[in-house]
């Protein structure tokens, strides 16, 4: 399913996300490191999971594609990417990290415009699955972004 966002709702989409997470995470009564539920994540490991899916970043694909017609993505789910320096981190931190992530995210988009998001075609492998099919800029955006982050924040901003 792809959504046909124009650019600018992509745009909008991530500030939306991103306030989310910093509005949940500021909340003094926060414990981003308690699990959400009896074997669920916490909210740290959702933040870098979100942060580093695809290794990297999205938009860290969407970028190379745009100079490589032959850019590949390569999707292992369920990993929360958290490292030592990651598990460390205050919220501060974690929040510089978000704003980091979305600054290099719109400096992205911003090389695409609504043409591009349609013909700039990345192949996208899911080992895990044995799928490896192409996918345009757009689907990855509609897929690997609104979709999947939307999951996430459901679950990090639900009440427990």
């Amino acid at each position: 399913m792809t959504l046909h966002l124009q650019k600018n709702n992509y745009q909008s989409i991530l500030d939306a996300f991103i306030y989310s997470i910093r509005a949940t995470i500021s909340d003094s009564s926060c414990d981003i490191d308690l699990p959400l539920r009896t074997n669920e994540w916490n909210l740290r490991q959702h933040i870098y999971h979100l942060i580093d899916t695809p290794s990297a970043g999205l938009h860290t694909i969407l970028k190379e594609a745009l100079s490589n017609p032959k850019s590949k993505v390569e999707i292992i789910p369920d990993l929360d990417n958290l490292n030592e320096h990651r598990t460390g981190l205050s919220v501060p931190q974690i929040i510089s990290d978000l704003e980091d992530y979305s600054a290099s995210f719109q400096q992205v988009l911003n090389l695409y415009d609504d043409d591009k998001l349609d013909s700039v075609i990345i192949e996208t492998n899911f080992p895990q699955r044995g799928i490896t099919e192409d996918r345009s800029a757009r689907t990855l955006l509609d897929r690997l972004f609104v979709r999947h982050w939307s999951e996430h924040l459901y679950d990090m901003t639900r009440k427990h």
